[in-house]
């Protein structure tokens, strides 16, 4: 009988230690496994508020918002996901992104030395290097050229003087080119291509500076299209979107393709990232309805329309964010309502309304979509 007693107590000591290496090697399973989760953020007023996205497209609010001392621009995201870079009067504040979506702040210091704001960012498809300008004030600008350090701070490295207000900018799929659209209070608009260098910065050789001349249009929008051989512009003065050929040196021709006459004087273009769509968003005015519209894009790279969506009266709708996975856009808008608002992306390139994402009770001026990898199942 003792005997038996004595079998009994190792095999249920043996099972015990069996069922706790079981929950350890769980535990380190769940400490191993790969998820990714999509968060958005928009900068309103002086404050950036941080979403979670539900599979329906819906936000939900992480914590209370992020106020600094002056107003907060638009936004930038590395593509790896673990930060976002907010261009901020006189300076670009950098945020780490938590797993859980709240951004912590580490870097304050000012990282321009120009003594000019910021206002419009450009990320290169690789996160090494932004490039932030402001609209500026009379006809004077600077094109702030940050490094992204390992640690996801930036440090500037260089800058480039601007003799004109900048409406937009944006770097080149293979990161060879960044385009400025620029316009003057004398009229005297341009889209300039500038050769970015191995080290980020924007050669002074008056050979890699490019400049294609509008004339009295002002730009407002740039997209360029996947392969990165075709830049499309948005005029604020007619209802036009040009199509301009990117040749091998940078420079920029009209010759090849015919302009596109479209529904609407367009604030924001934004290519799809199949690049068979280009979708656009009005600029508000009397005359023209703010809306939303899509176009789809011939193997030529020309533009036909798909469709318009209206959005509610005294809209002004500004920019536009795609949802990683190509489901949603979101769009703020700065009109009378204050929102975010959010459509569904349809598989022919349609934009449908889907629903009011967040409200607020000052102007949102940006939002962005970041999509990280969070390692850990707990």
């Amino acid at each position: 009988m003792l005997f038996k007693k004595l079998i009994l107590l190792i095999l249920t000591t043996l099972l015990s230690s069996l069922t706790a290496c079981g929950d350890m090697y769980s535990a380190a399973y769940e400490d191993m496994r790969v998820s990714t989760r999509s968060f958005a953020y928009a900068t309103v007023g002086n404050s950036i508020y941080s979403y979670s996205i539900s599979s329906d497209g819906s936000l939900t609010q992480i914590g209370g918002p992020i106020t600094e001392s002056t107003a907060l621009n638009r936004i930038g995201v590395h593509p790896s996901g673990d930060y976002i870079y907010v261009a901020q009067t006189w300076y670009v504040q950098c945020y780490k992104v938590r797993d859980d979506g709240s951004l912590v702040r580490i870097k304050s210091e000012d990282i321009t030395s120009n003594g000019f704001d910021t206002y419009n960012i450009s990320m290169s498809r690789t996160g090494r290097f932004l490039y932030a300008a402001g609209r500026g004030s009379g006809n004077m600008n600077y094109i702030n050229i940050l490094k992204i350090l390992p640690d996801g701070t930036a440090d500037e490295i260089g800058y480039k003087f601007l003799n004109t207000n900048c409406r937009n900018i944006l770097v080149n799929p293979d990161e060879t080119r960044l385009f400025v659209a620029t316009h003057s209070n004398s009229n005297v608009n341009n889209i300039t291509s500038y050769r970015i260098s191995e080290d980020g910065t924007l050669s002074d050789s008056v050979d890699d500076t490019k400049l294609f001349s509008i004339g009295s249009d002002d730009p407002m929008g740039i997209a360029i299209d996947t392969s990165g051989n075709y830049l499309y512009y948005s005029h604020r003065g007619s209802d036009t979107i040009t199509i301009l050929e990117i040749l091998p040196d940078g420079s920029l021709d009209d010759a090849s393709v015919a302009d596109f006459t479209s529904t609407g004087s367009f604030n924001e273009l934004t290519m799809h990232p199949s690049g068979k769509y280009l979708l656009g968003i009005t600029y508000w005015d009397w005359d023209n309805p703010n809306k939303s519209s899509s176009f789809g894009m011939f193997s030529d790279y020309t533009l036909y329309h798909i469709s318009d969506n209206f959005s509610f009266p005294d809209s002004e709708q500004r920019y536009m964010a795609l949802h990683p996975d190509l489901e949603y856009a979101y769009v703020t808008d700065n009109g009378t309502h204050k929102m975010l608002v959010c459509y569904n992306l349809e598989p022919g390139g349609q934009l449908t309304f889907n629903h009011i994402a967040a409200q607020y009770t000052d102007e949102p001026c940006d939002v962005k979509i970041c999509r990280k990898t969070v390692f850990g199942g707990r």
